[in-house]
């Protein structure tokens, strides 16, 4: 999705790395309850997409199962 920052000035485009940098460097640094999915919510919220992202989506088992895999190797 390329149309969103085409007709974009040079300091507009810079704003929008630095906005995307530091919510990639949130997502990073993010501890605790906010390392799982509503961390994610943030991240992908900041696409121009207006798909919205639901982690409940998935079924319970799965989304647990899911995020005990993510522990895991976080604690490798």
């Amino acid at each position: 999705m390329v149309e969103d920052i085409q007709f974009m000035t040079r300091q507009e485009l810079k704003n929008e790395v630095t906005r995307l940098r530091n919510g990639i460097r949130e997502h990073r640094d993010a501890h605790g309850n906010a390392r799982c999915h509503i961390n994610n919510t943030k991240l992908y919220a900041m696409l121009p997409e207006t798909r919205p992202y639901d982690p409940m989506d998935v079924p319970r088992t799965e989304f647990l199962k899911n995020c005990e895999i993510f522990y895991d190797e976080e604690t490798r």
